[in-house]
């Protein structure tokens, strides 16, 4: 019998990738969960290491496919790359502006 295949990868795939998604959740949440004293260094390495992984999610899962609409509605690349550049932009000088308010 023939495994079911989806796309490229075989449904067994699918099934160990998101056992190893749910493990790594698990592990994540156990500093939570277990009264487990972390010290600042390592509080800090693991919010550097989640705050990389979201931005990788941000870069691949978003701004590459937000160029490629762009491009299909009719957007030269340059202007799409614009566009995206000025949302960042705007992302950041939002953060900037927050900050002067709060000390104001």
């Amino acid at each position: 019998m023939e495994s079911l295949v989806i796309g490229a990868m075989p449904a067994a795939g699918y099934a160990y990738a998101s056992l190893g998604a749910g493990l790594a959740t698990v592990i994540g949440a156990l500093p939570v969960l277990l009264p487990i004293n972390l010290t600042q260094r390592v509080q800090g390495i693991m919010l550097g290491f989640g705050g990389g992984v979201m931005l990788a999610a941000t870069s691949f899962s978003l701004i590459v496919p937000a160029k490629e609409a762009a491009i299909a509605q009719g957007q030269s690349q340059a202007s799409a790359a614009l566009i995206i550049v000025a949302g960042m932009l705007l992302v950041v000088c939002q953060g900037n502006f927050a900050r002067l308010n709060a000390r104001i």
